[in-house]
């Protein structure tokens, strides 16, 4: 096998690494050399299903040739050949022949035994080589889980009548037992939060400074294309010169329910990955960003518990279409906008090179006045000149416009050297929507604008109206919804979101 078939083997992986794929000759040579090789076993007195599994580790995984196989026979393999097994276990299977409280009793000695040896000794050898109890724990129950591999082996063993059908039967359960109550004894010992923690949890790359003008950010991307544009804005959020920042990149993958997801991730980590445009973009323009990058079933969720673990002070997101309605400030984002210890930035790219004039609606809601704050550091740290427009009904008097608190705090806060204007602009409109619209183009490199009804940005469940200043917005465009620690208050009560930290100060 290791001399003969497996270079053969590679000289057909070499043939397959096209855009092509597996042709269906290629797969049929390789068909017949798995049923060549679990006959040569059977022959020599060793079972079928070792043939088999000699003939998958010698196939070469260059190329991905393991992968564009696995894809190719793991639909028959699962969906039909795989239940055909078990049903011929369970056939085999007599509950009844346990008929008697001795039967039942020495049943759960075997389950007791099984667990106690495969879960302690695995959670006791973990402990020994450094995990923490939590870990071990965890790992001795994923260790006690029985599958495929067991059923295997007791067929054999009742065909070679080395084991009884009682035996067997006592076995199947076992192996069943152990297998369901992985899950639920799982996510009760390491759940699924403390899971998500652990693995964002690392040594900074930079103490973290306790100057107020401390601020971190995290930024989620889902495709390549939006990383650039979110480094952009957060290099100019927290200045190329500040030591005080910290930039964090996170990347969850989806999970997928077939067994070669293993093979296309090793494939994945080979190839560009979607943190690789804004990789580049932050060297170019000397930012240190740290990567995140794991698998996630809930990314809402995980979003969440990483922002909070590494006590992010704005969360960047980018946005796609949805699939139903107009809405594009539903799923995911509506989820983590909701749910955040920190404030919250939709990116809507088109574009965004640099940042260099920024204009701001404000009507003096609370997001208004995040949206506000970040300009504010977009003109102390990166010399931007923002215009805050103040749309107003007609007939209102603009010194009661002025004297709005947080607007006139900025407006009269002191302009250093090499730091941008603050403009106010007051203009009189029955329309908000319209009127910034109108003031967009003239030409501004990024809208910042607070999510509130007053702009026609507030979700919809269904999403049958669009939101006319995302869609018409001709310059790039940042969605901002600013942490409130009540909202946050109400996501700790959600029974659903296990894991948030109390209600903190966001610094903007």
């Amino acid at each position: 096998m290791l001399t003969l078939v497996r270079p053969f083997l590679r000289r057909l992986a070499g043939r397959s690494a096209n855009k092509e794929g597996l042709s269906q000759n290629l797969v049929a040579v390789t068909l017949v050399l798995l049923l060549l090789s679990s006959l040569a076993t059977e022959a020599i007195g060793i079972h079928a299903l070792f043939g088999a599994f000699l003939i998958g580790c010698i196939i070469p995984k260059a190329n991905g040739f393991a992968q564009l196989l696995a894809d190719k026979l793991e639909d028959l393999v699962v969906v039909f050949l795989l239940p055909l097994f078990f049903a011929f276990s369970g056939l085999r299977t007599h509950v009844g022949l346990l008929d008697s409280a001795s039967t039942w009793g020495m049943c759960g000695l075997v389950i007791g035994v099984a667990c106690l040896g495969k879960f302690g000794g695995s959670t006791v050898a973990a402990r020994l080589t450094g995990l923490r109890w939590q870990e071990a724990t965890a790992l001795g129950v994923l260790m006690n889980t029985r599958g495929l591999m067991e059923l295997i082996v007791l067929n054999i063993g009742l065909d070679l009548g080395v084991i009884s059908p009682t035996l067997f039967t006592m076995m199947v359960l076992m192996a069943l037992i152990t297998t369901f109550m992985t899950t639920p004894v799982l996510e009760w010992v390491y759940p699924l939060a403390e899971l998500a923690r652990d693995q964002v949890e690392e040594p900074d790359f930079r103490p973290r400074a306790p100057s107020a003008e401390a601020f971190t950010v995290l930024m989620c991307v889902a495709y390549d294309r939006s990383g650039p544009g979110m480094v952009t804005l957060a290099g100019a959020l927290v200045g190329a010169t500040s030591e005080t920042k910290r930039l964090y990149a996170l990347r969850l993958e989806p999970p997928n329910d077939r067994a070669s997801f293993v093979l296309g991730q090793r494939a994945a980590a080979r190839e560009t990955t979607a943190l690789e445009p804004l990789l580049g973009r932050a060297g170019a323009l000397g930012l240190e960003v740290r990567p995140l990058s794991f698998v996630s079933p809930q990314p809402a969720f995980d979003i969440c518990n990483v922002a909070a673990v590494k006590g992010a002070d704005l969360v960047l997101m980018g946005w796609h279409k949805p699939m139903l309605g107009k809405a594009v400030l539903g799923g995911t984002v509506h989820e983590v906008m909701r749910r955040a210890p920190a404030s919250i930035g939709v990116l809507f790219d088109r574009g965004l090179g640099w940042v260099a004039n920024v204009m701001v609606p404000y009507h003096g809601s609370i997001h208004d006045q995040g949206a506000l704050r970040l300009a504010q550091r977009l003109a102390r740290h990166s010399g931007a000149n923002v215009t805050v427009l103040r749309v107003t009904s007609p007939g209102t008097d603009a010194a009661d416009v002025i004297e709005d608190g947080p607007l006139s705090e900025v407006l009269a806060a002191e302009v250093r050297p090499g730091e941008g204007k603050l403009t106010l602009k007051i203009v009189e409109r029955a329309d908000p929507g319209h009127a910034v619209l109108e003031e967009c183009a003239r030409g501004y490199d990024l809208l910042l604008i607070g999510v509130g009804p007053e702009w026609g940005l507030e979700h919809r469940p269904f999403g049958l109206h669009p939101e006319v200043i995302i869609t018409e917005c001709p310059s790039s465009l940042l969605v901002v919804r600013q942490y409130e620690p009540a909202l946050a208050q109400q996501a700790l009560q959600a029974p659903e979101h296990a894991y948030l930290p109390p209600p903190r100060r966001a610094r903007l």
